[in-house]
């Protein structure tokens, strides 16, 4: 733990160097919820917000926060984007009756209309979740969705400008099948 603390000190420390690109750069983000079915009895809405921002050409960070009626986590974390086509991060948080820390890790790569985001966290459990996705045109992107507890199967997305609506039906083996619908604001 202490490593962990002193490394990401000294990155912040590094990255902070850079006091007049930081100033120049917006704070992003997204808002929205996801609606997943057929997993329990009733319908489970579940809240979620990110925000990032660069403050060098290559680092930056982002928090993330998410909610429903029976969990809640939240956690910040440092990006690092050694090329246009790649952003890698680790974080760490907090996660609601759980004493002990909640880490995260991703890793987004996208080049021309193919990205892939993988995202792995470590608390009371682990938990992942990964999107291949192929861009079709302007607003469509179809691919493949896998989260564990939920399964594996396809993704469809619509994007516009301020706005994405994604959806996925999945499925485990021996288990019902999922679907999942969300929909995020961006800003």
């Amino acid at each position: 733990m202490k490593r962990f603390l002193a490394v990401t000190l000294a990155i912040v420390t590094l990255a902070l160097t850079d006091t007049i690109y930081a100033q120049a750069q917006p704070v992003n983000g997204q808002a929205g919820t996801e609606i997943w079915a057929g997993q329990y009895s009733s319908i489970l809405p579940q809240f979620q917000i990110s925000l990032n921002q660069k403050f060098s050409p290559h680092f930056g960070w982002s928090v993330f926060s998410t909610t429903d009626r029976t969990f809640s986590e939240t956690y910040a974390s440092l990006t690092c984007s050694p090329r246009p086509w790649i952003t890698l991060s680790a974080g760490m948080g907090v996660e609601r009756g759980y004493d002990h820390p909640r880490y995260a890790a991703s890793l987004w790569m996208g080049k021309g209309k193919l990205s892939l985001l993988s995202v792995h966290e470590q608390g009371s459990g682990y938990f992942f979740r990964h999107i291949l996705s192929y861009r079709l045109n302007k607003h469509f992107s179809a691919g493949v969705f896998a989260q564990r507890g939920k399964g594996v199967g396809p993704y469809l997305e619509y994007k516009a400008d301020k706005f994405k609506i994604y959806t996925a039906v999945v499925k485990e083996r021996g288990e019902k099948t999922k679907a999942i619908l969300g929909m995020k604001f961006l800003f």
